[in-house]
């Protein structure tokens, strides 16, 4: 954690902003946060991606997903100026749902179409789970000017404390023409690197437990280069 992050998460009031950003209540540790959101929303992912595989079991896709890090957090806080009320982190916590074939095939209009069934079914059928609907953001229809292609969603979970994640979905063939992550920089040190997730299945192709990976693992996977000491 470099001078700035020091100096931000030293003063109780801006740890109260970043609380106030990510909706999470009564939380006032730079940890306490990623633990509740952590645990809860490991559950809600876990339950969602079944009943993903029961409602469409001839779609083949996999899964990844990553919680923001400290200093990317800190650093939207500063140079955005979100501390108020009002602005919210919506990617504090994020998910992909990559989609590789429908019943065998890997056609692009089919597993396109596939994106939309997903999206809107993620979006009204997971439990203690409520879409906001004017962050949806469909850039496949409307890609971006250098042509990233997928489809954008924002949750909010656990109605009681509630908290946000993002949702992406899209085909292997837009999966494959941009990077996982696009660091700015690379940086090993604890506060810089994203919590990226484990997904893991039974011999029945179902979800059992999800976990995170360990520091030099996520950086591997985040930053897609080795972790050498």
């Amino acid at each position: 954690m470099n001078k700035k992050h020091k100096k931000y998460t030293n003063n109780l009031n801006n740890l109260k902003n970043i609380n106030r950003s990510l909706i999470v209540a009564k939380a006032t540790s730079k940890h306490r946060y990623y633990k509740f959101c952590k645990k809860i929303y490991f559950i809600l992912l876990k339950h969602e991606i079944n009943l993903l595989k029961k409602k469409f079991p001839n779609v083949d896709f996999y899964v990844e997903g990553r919680l923001k890090s400290l200093n990317s957090i800190i650093d939207k806080m500063i140079d955005h100026k979100l501390e108020n009320k009002s602005t919210k982190i919506y990617d504090f916590l994020a998910v992909r749902y990559i989609i590789k074939s429908v019943n065998g095939n890997t056609d692009l209009a089919v597993t396109k179409s596939m994106c939309y069934k997903f999206m809107n079914y993620l979006m009204k059928n997971i439990p203690y789970t409520i879409e906001l609907k004017s962050r949806r953001k469909d850039y496949i229809k409307n890609p971006k000017e250098d042509g990233y292609m997928a489809l954008h969603g924002t949750r909010i979970h656990n109605i009681s404390n509630p908290f946000f994640s993002e949702i992406q979905i899209k085909t292997e063939d837009m999966y494959s023409k941009h990077s996982l992550y696009k660091p700015v920089k690379i940086s090993k040190s604890p506060d810089d690197i994203p919590d990226v997730f484990e997904f893991k299945y039974n011999k029945n192709g179902k979800c059992n437990f999800i976990n995170s990976l360990s520091v030099e693992d996520s950086f591997e996977k985040y930053f897609n280069i080795p972790y050498l000491k």
